[in-house]
């Protein structure tokens, strides 16, 4: 399936962002969703808007929220990553 090219940058940005450990993917014990709250959004950096769904995670000391989409993609390449790991690691 195609990507847009804005679901490519966000993978790609979300790609250097775990790799840098900035944005982690550790399966949290509890989940938020809701109307956005217009804080900043942990992959783009762009408010969430009371009109867009938000979710929200608590790691640690860290709370991570996310647009719909950005959270999507940020699942789809902490799966990717751990495939990777997995991956190099049989080797």
């Amino acid at each position: 399936m195609p990507l847009t090219a804005l679901e490519a940058q966000l993978r790609a940005h979300i790609r250097a962002l775990i790799e840098s450990k900035e944005l982690p993917c550790e399966v949290p014990a509890r989940m938020w969703g809701g109307n956005g709250s217009g804080e900043i959004c942990s992959v783009c950096g762009k408010p969430i808007g009371p009109e867009e769904l938000e979710f929200e995670y608590a790691i640690e000391t860290r709370t991570l929220r996310f647009h719909r989409l950005c959270h999507g993609l940020w699942q789809i390449e902490c799966e990717r990553a751990a495939a990777l790991l997995k991956s190099s690691a049989s080797r």
